[in-house]
């Protein structure tokens, strides 16, 4: 006898419901955009493009458990294009549990308030090079199933990615975490890059897995650490060092999640 199903429980925010039925009851988990009944994903052209030209560069907004394709993650990151930067600049933005397919192209957007990304899931690549995260950054429990490229990202606050999953390759090369850096129980499937990262509080990888290779090489770790699972087997330190090169730029994308060039300094 095969053992029941088991019916996800429908999530906490007023959600789409779209495609609801005897076999899915929840149906779409996408929040409701304001002042409609459905989700980003399944409200009209008309009433959609109508939403996105209310936003504007530093916008608040919420998107949970919304499923995003690559045109429609580009429409909403255009609707927020900062004019100077040429890229996305939100206030805080929620993305808990949204779902992308596609390349999800985040790289050099500026959160100037929290982000959440908690339970998400790239079904493809996930670039966030040059990003920007002013507030709290959480991707606790997110799933990355291919290249996840944080190269030159910024955090200013807090970084959760505690239990994230790491499918494909990960990279942190040269990143800034200047709040505390939570990785404790993430999964890390492929090869992972921190070269010349820079750990400026806390740094927590408690039983966190590495299958592949893990590099350290030139970074840095200010506060307190926890690289227990690490051993020689999987991981590559060196002394850190202190980059003062300043180096910026954007790296080519068939190098993101691979390890940068040595500074020039």
């Amino acid at each position: 006898m095969s053992s029941p199903s088991i019916t996800p429980a429908p999530p906490q925010w007023p959600y789409c419901a779209h495609g609801a039925g005897p076999t899915d009851p929840v149906g779409c988990r996408g929040i409701h955009v304001p002042n409609h009944t459905a989700c980003l994903a399944h409200l009209t052209d008309l009433d959609r493009n109508a939403y996105l030209a209310t936003l504007t560069t530093g916008t608040e907004i919420d998107h949970r458990g919304t499923l995003f394709t690559a045109q429609l993650l580009g429409a909403l990151l255009d609707a927020l294009q900062d004019p100077t930067t040429q890229c996305a600049h939100f206030q805080s933005a929620r993305f808990d549990e949204a779902q992308f397919f596609g390349v999800a192209d985040f790289e050099g957007a500026r959160f100037s308030g929290h982000a959440y990304f908690g339970g998400a899931q790239f079904a493809s690549e996930a670039w966030f090079g040059e990003a920007q995260f002013s507030g709290d950054v959480e991707f606790a429990k997110a799933r990355f199933s291919g290249n996840a490229v944080f190269v030159t990202a910024r955090f200013s606050a807090a970084a959760h990615l505690r239990e994230a999953r790491f499918s494909g390759m990960a990279g942190f090369t040269l990143a800034r975490l200047s709040g505390h850096a939570g990785f404790g129980e993430a999964q890390f499937s492929e090869m992972a890059w921190f070269n010349g990262a820079c750990f400026s509080d806390d740094a927590m990888f408690a039983m966190a897995q590495f299958s592949s290779n893990v590099w350290f090489s030139d970074a840095q770790f200010e506060g307190a650490q926890t690289l227990d699972p690490l051993d020689s087997r999987t991981a590559t330190c060196r002394r850190p060092t202190t980059c003062t090169c300043g180096r910026t730029g954007r790296t080519p994308r068939s190098a993101r999640a691979g390890p940068a060039p040595a500074c020039s300094c």
